[in-house]
């Protein structure tokens, strides 16, 4: 019996490129990070990260009138908790 078709084709990702030891240190973080990984989990580890960054991208705020009224609710929020 044949296994059903997915409703929702799927798009074959490559990664291609070379990363060189000791030029960068994010470089060499990222090296570190792929050794440390165990085998057959590298490429779905690399692409939760960069969905993951994307996702971190979108979240950083630069409006600084936006980064101030923030910290004020975090303040408001943190001395409305009494610690007995």
């Amino acid at each position: 019996m044949a296994r059903p078709k997915d409703s929702v084709r799927s798009v074959r990702v490559r990664l291609d490129g070379y990363l060189k030891p000791g030029t960068d240190p994010e470089v060499d973080k990222v090296l570190e990070w792929l050794k440390s990984l165990p085998p057959r989990t590298i490429f779905p580890a690399v692409i939760a990260r960069l969905i993951g960054g994307g996702l971190l991208q979108e979240v950083i705020v630069t409006d600084e009138a936006l980064i101030r009224e923030q910290v004020q609710a975090a303040q408001d929020i943190m001395a409305a908790f009494v610690v007995d």
